[in-house]
């Protein structure tokens, strides 16, 4: 049984040694996402893994890979994904600014309260 699940404001960590599937021909990242509860074990699928390395397309990814320049994106990230069994498999991740200024409808409602 597959289910949807999101995590909002969390940090990617991943092994950028082994980053394609068994043939080499696609992507499949496998990492771990952390947040102040805890941590968990994710695979990171090809199109949310060229998110995840700040790349437009795979070729981009193996040229970094070959200059020895590949990184992943430092900042907290928003992630949705499926987990199937025992498995989380990102399919979309976005990064995120952790320090968001309060609207001003939210500072009237706290200067009403």
């Amino acid at each position: 049984m597959k289910t949807p699940f999101q995590l909002m404001g969390v940090f990617a960590s991943a092994n950028l040694t082994d980053i394609y599937t068994k043939d080499g021909k696609r992507l499949f990242v496998q990492g771990v996402l952390r947040d102040w509860s805890g941590s968990v074990s994710v695979s990171f699928l090809e199109s949310c893994a060229l998110s995840l390395f700040q790349c437009a397309t795979k070729e981009e990814v193996d040229r970094k890979l070959q200059d020895n320049t590949l990184t992943m994106v430092s900042s907290a990230i928003n992630v949705r994904g499926v987990k199937s069994g025992a498995e989380y498999h990102v399919v979309q991740l976005m990064e995120t600014d952790i320090f968001v200024e309060p609207s001003k409808t939210a500072l009237r409602l706290t200067e009403l309260a």
